[in-house]
């Protein structure tokens, strides 16, 4: 049985998304907040335009490797969404 996550920002289970082979994170997989309502989404694209001037904003990810919580950055709603694998 796999472990399940939730995203520490809107409460939602958080899905397993594959990674691209070339990926830079270094692990076949993350687990990622893909609620486009999770505030933590929401607030930043905000964040990023008043900070760095760049239209993105990050999602709430876990690395099952590592344990490390943090951002998956995106620069569109849909970002990362086609690799969710589906339970």
């Amino acid at each position: 049985m796999e472990e399940k996550f939730y995203c520490k920002y809107c409460g939602s289970e958080i899905k397993k998304v594959y990674l691209p082979v070339d990926s830079d994170w270094g692990v076949e997989y993350l687990y990622v907040c893909l609620n486009d309502e999770c505030r933590y989404f929401q607030r930043g694209w905000d964040w990023m335009w008043n900070n760095y001037h760049v239209h993105a904003s990050y999602r709430f990810m876990v690395n099952p490797f590592t344990g490390y919580q943090g951002p998956y950055p995106v620069t569109k709603e849909n970002d990362i969404k086609n690799a969710y694998v589906a339970k």
